[in-house]
């Protein structure tokens, strides 16, 4: 014996389906919503990298933090960085990235971050990823 469903039911049921498989799907292709410190670093990305490679402005930063100023193998640093004596911590990068030539007259970086909540959150994202 067959039962009838009536053609409505059947439509809405689905449409809903549907709905809910195309949900799923968007969930699993959206991309993963950048960090507070992620979407700061943003702008540092047109000279530092957060991997593995230097770029040619800039040193990547990954694993800075305990490391000594101007020793990251395969980067050409400014002497006064060099000789700087900094050993990368939060509060040292901070003051360097507040404002780099002050901090180490003479270093190539010329560009700071002055805002403070932006500074913070390059802090934090950099510890990160360690």
């Amino acid at each position: 014996m067959r039962t009838h469903i009536p053609a409505s039911f059947a439509l809405r049921s689905g449409l809903v389906g549907a709905a809910m498989a195309l949900t799923a799907c968007a969930q699993e292709q959206a991309p993963p919503v950048a960090s507070a410190g992620e979407q700061a670093f943003a702008v540092c990305l047109a000279c530092h990298a957060a991997e593995s490679q230097n770029r040619p402005t800039g040193p990547n930063l990954h694993g800075l933090f305990g490391r000594r100023a101007g020793t990251r193998e395969g980067y050409f640093f400014s002497e006064p960085l060099k000789a700087s004596g900094i050993v990368w911590d939060a509060p040292t990068l901070e003051a360097f990235i507040a404002n780099p030539s002050e901090r180490v007259p003479g270093t190539f970086m010329l560009v700071g971050v002055p805002d403070p909540v932006r500074r913070a959150a390059i802090v934090d994202y950099l510890r990160g990823l360690e």
